[in-house]
């Protein structure tokens, strides 16, 4: 049996109603979504410290940019 618990978290106000829409947007309950970001916040840092852990991984810092496009972009029909 799953128990749930009710809690109260403080989010910057248009995080939240931005959070809200994409779920609704998105045909996920808003408290289904935010459990799968938690869950998944996790997960990354779990599995970081066991590859770190076995020796297979260091630890680093992996840095990214956006892509910018170049030319025109078509729809494909």
């Amino acid at each position: 049996m799953l128990v749930v618990v009710k809690t109260s978290i403080y989010l910057d106000k248009e995080l939240w109603e931005k959070f809200k829409a994409y779920a609704l947007k998105n045909g996920v309950e808003v408290t289904k979504m935010l459990e799968e970001v938690i869950r998944e916040e996790m997960a990354e840092d779990l599995i970081g410290q066991a590859l770190i852990e076995s020796g297979s991984l260091e630890a680093c810092e992996i840095e990214s940019s956006p892509l910018s496009l170049k030319g025109s972009c078509k729809q494909a029909d």
